[in-house]
């Protein structure tokens, strides 16, 4: 009987390892804004369950149509992520951010990027790592038309840093 317990745990165990791996392959996407404050501070938004992945052929890594849904930025704070959303994302009428298309070798890339629905080149730099790019890139929120955003004397400044994991195909 000892022996049939322990062997039901040691495969609930292992069965757990094998959903856990599943998952965080399949969901690992991940993507963080994060947004320096004025006259000091910054915070992060996070997003899981980027859609998209890149392919690479020879040295030249691409992706298109790599999906970000606003609903998914996660702040820490429900009242800012409903300000984001709702106020300076306009969700209602833009609920993705997308990158239409990327290009990249050795480390650094350009993307056609689309948010409320202004495109933009972005120079971004990545490596790979195993199954998936780890890239960074700055945008200038000018530059996607943003007004500036200012509460109680607290500015958001006009870099904000960009950085994620995409799954490589």
């Amino acid at each position: 009987m000892k022996l049939i317990n322990c062997f039901k745990k040691n495969i609930t165990i292992i069965l757990y390892f094998i959903l856990s791996s599943f998952t965080l392959h399949t969901y690992g996407q991940n993507i963080s804004f994060t947004v320096e404050l004025s006259p000091m501070g910054s915070f992060t938004a996070n997003a899981k369950n980027v859609t998209g992945s890149i392919s690479k052929s020879g040295s030249v890594y691409s992706g298109e149509n790599i999906i970000l849904k606003v609903a998914d930025l996660k702040t820490g704070i429900e009242l800012r992520d409903k300000h984001l959303k709702e106020k300076q994302l306009e969700m209602s009428k833009f609920p993705e951010i997308t990158m239409l298309k990327a290009k990249g070798a050795n480390g650094k890339g350009v993307c056609l990027l689309k948010v409320k629905n202004v495109q933009e080149k972005v120079n971004f730099t990545f490596k790979e790592d195993k199954k998936k790019i780890n890239f960074e890139m700055k945008l200038s929120l000018k530059k996607f038309k943003f007004a500036e955003i200012s509460y109680l004397g607290v500015s958001v400044q006009d870099e904000v840093s960009i950085s994620g994991d995409i799954p490589l195909k």
